[in-house]
């Protein structure tokens, strides 16, 4: 993610995932919650690499190159290697969090020169809507929780700021779903720090209303929003000929050879195989299985491997720990609900963060329980004291 600076630079993932393997080798013996999740997820790619070898007649190595950028996940194990504490995690968290949203930004404000891949531009009769996403792009919603997180934890103005800078790109990436959901998970975590609260946590609700309300009247933010609500009209389930029921269809309809292959997935296309250019032509005729969010994932990579995603998420969300750390449980499950109809939870860039993300978590569980257990050693000795 930041050796290739959010696509500004690109070099080659066997490279970068060949340094990871030893430290995977040397880190594998020890425990940890979530390698056995990285390792099923690695067995249901490569289930989908022998699927698409069998169905599709394209090679494992090029259905395994294709598919590399999912098994960053390994950046796990070179963390968990490095032994970095807590603090100096979310330290180093802020800072690519920051640095994120002003490339972002800047990609914005100097197009159409381009700086960073995947800036995407669409034309409609009255005006040119430029929506692009960075790799590594849920580093603005995991900025959000971050920021309202800390900055009602510290009440450090900071952490504020970075969570409007983070709210800003999403307003400027004008996708109506991760709007929406931002705004309803940002309550989320300001009612689950609060708690029963209720006095406080309306405070907090009042005035972060207020100020994401002034946002929007900024021109440039406010002409997004009029734009997100134009598209509305016809963009939406409701619509027989909407792109994504269409896509829907055809993949669960014509796709498939097979339940079999439906179930291990026909596998994630290369570039230049026969099998490559059939799934181009379908992007061609606007047939994208990445506008299915994870269940169109499952379509390629197979229904085991983005089941373990799902159990990974969940299980991120629900392991304890102390209020000034909500915010890395919520994030998964914000991104498995935004990837209903989007590709977030699996664009570019996004396994680095599932990996910092997972070994934050770890540690944070370590750092609650040894706050309980010195809670209780406390309590024994007071016991102690008074008897």
């Amino acid at each position: 993610m930041l050796i290739n600076f959010f696509g500004a630079t690109s070099i080659p993932n066997i490279i970068l995932l060949g340094l990871l393997i030893p430290f995977a080798i040397i880190e594998f013996k020890n425990r940890s919650i979530f390698k056995w999740y990285i390792v099923a997820t690695f067995i249901g790619l490569l289930l989908s690499m022998i699927s698409c070898y069998y169905f599709r007649k394209q090679s494992i190595p090029e259905t395994f190159k294709a598919s590399a950028y999912i098994m960053y996940l390994m950046f796990y194990f070179a963390l968990k290697n490095f032994k970095l504490s807590l603090p100096s995690m979310e330290k180093i968290l802020h800072a690519v969090i920051i640095l994120f949203c002003i490339s972002y930004i800047v990609q914005f404000i100097i197009f159409p020169t381009v700086i960073f891949k995947g800036v995407e531009v669409k034309l409609d009769s009255t005006s040119v809507d430029l929506r692009f996403r960075l790799y590594a792009q849920g580093l603005s919603s995991l900025g959000i929780f971050f920021g309202i997180n800390k900055f009602i934890s510290t009440k450090n103005w900071k952490y504020l700021i970075t969570a409007i800078l983070c709210f800003i790109v999403i307003l400027l990436m004008a996708f109506r779903t991760f709007l929406i959901l931002i705004v309803v998970f940002s309550i989320f975590t300001i009612i689950r720090i609060k708690g029963k609260k209720i006095k406080s946590t309306l405070i907090a609700l009042v005035s972060i209303s207020i100020l994401f309300i002034t946002l929007t009247q900024i021109p440039v933010i406010n002409e997004k929003l009029t734009f997100m609500m134009d598209r509305n009209k016809d963009q939406n389930f409701s619509n027989p000929q909407y792109i994504r029921i269409l896509s829907f269809n055809y993949y669960t309809q014509q796709h498939f050879k097979n339940g079999i292959e439906y179930f291990f997935g026909s596998g994630m296309p290369a570039e230049k195989s026969s099998y490559g250019l059939y799934i181009q032509s379908l992007v061609d005729k606007g047939f994208y299985y990445q506008d299915l969010g994870l269940i169109g994932l499952s379509w390629i990579i197979g229904i085991p491997a983005v089941l373990v995603m799902i159990a990974y998420s969940i299980k991120a969300f629900r392991i304890k720990v102390n209020k000034n750390n909500y915010y890395l449980g919520i994030w998964f499950v914000y991104l498995v609900l935004a990837s209903l109809t989007s590709m977030e939870f699996f664009r570019n860039g996004m396994f680095v963060i599932h990996a910092y993300v997972f070994v934050m978590l770890e540690k944070a569980q370590h750092q609650m329980e040894y706050s309980e257990k010195k809670v209780e050693v406390m309590k024994l000795n007071v016991e102690e004291l008074s008897g």
